[in-house]
Order: C-alpha cells, then structure tokens, then sequence
C-alpha cells in the first residue's frame, strides 16, 4: 500500500514503517490519508525527492507539524472519519449503535486525557469506562465486553497492566470533533 501510494519513488525504512503504523494501526484508508498529507508536507517542507528515504524521525516530525487538532479538523484527508466519529458520539449515534458510541467515547476520552502514544492502567481505564456519557435511557458500558470487542476491533490494545489506543489517527480525530446534534 506504501510502495503504490507513495508511486515507488521515496524509499521508507523499517522504522519509518513502523512509526506509519504505529499511527494508522495498519488501517488501509487513513495509511492512504497519512500518506497523502505528508507528501504535502515533504511538499511544503521543499524536501527534494530525489534519492528521499523517509526515517522515523521524518515521521515524527510531520506528526507534529501535520497531526494537531486544528489539522485533523480542517484537512480534508479526514472528512469521512470526522463525519463519522461526529455521528457516533451523538444522541442519535449512541441510540443507532450503543456500541460505537461508547469505542469512539472511550477513544476521545482516553487521546485528551493520556494523548493518543501512551497507555493507561487497567484500572484508570476502567474507572475511564465508568465515566463515560450514558444519554438518556441508556446503560452504562461493560467495561470488559468495551475492552474486548474494541480490541478485537483493533480500536484498542491491552494487556494484562495497561491499555491504549491503537489506532492513534482514529484517537486523534475522536478527540478533535464536536458531537453532532441529530
């Protein structure tokens, strides 16, 4: 997906590689969103493609340049994704798919409060579960059947101590929405 993006004319190293994992979680639609905003940036930063061969901290350095709130909202690379993490934290989204609301909630609650790179503890994230929006004549989330069908979903990671987003642009734009009103 890299190589046909990228049209085979920059070379990434594995840990550029990595890093554009880390950050998608391997999700073929914002791989291609990611990847399209930083050519941008390659662009703007008048970085010259011949002999290019992205690293990490290229990663890194277009994640701060590229990644902030105020670009997730405003670049049009996230519209679907913004649209749709806008209506899943809805009223309406919680009473069309209970299940969405709460992974997209647990994603914004989590990317504000940690950022979208750390962990959290089990039990911060359970108390995090507990204090999660219920609209009226809704129930409060199960926090292991939240944990384990959002991490089957690759929405989150977790292990025995500690749990985090997975999807770090998903976390991202979860964070930097407004819900919708209908």
């Amino acid at each position: 997906l890299v190589e046909t993006v990228l049209l085979g004319r920059v070379e990434c190293s594995a840990s550029f590689l990595d890093a554009l994992h880390c950050e998608t979680g391997g999700h073929p639609y914002l791989t291609a969103n990611i990847l399209t905003e930083l050519v941008d940036w390659l662009i703007e930063e008048r970085r010259p493609q011949q002999g290019l061969r992205l690293q990490d901290d290229d990663f890194r350095g277009f994640s701060r340049a590229k990644l902030t709130r105020r670009r997730i909202l405003e670049s049009a690379e996230y519209s679907f994704f913004r649209q749709a993490a806008a209506d899943a934290l809805s009223e309406q989204g919680y009473h069309d798919n209970p299940w969405l609301f709460e992974v997209y909630s647990i994603l914004r609650l989590l990317s504000r409060s940690q950022g979208v790179s750390s962990s959290t503890s089990r039990r911060d994230f359970e108390d995090a579960v507990r204090h999660l929006p219920v609209p009226p004549g809704g129930r409060p989330a199960d926090c292991s059947v939240l944990l384990r069908t959002a991490s089957r979903a690759n929405f989150l990671w977790h292990d025995d101590d500690h749990v985090k987003v997975r999807i770090r642009t998903l976390g991202r734009i979860a964070a930097a929405v407004r819900p919708a009103l209908a």
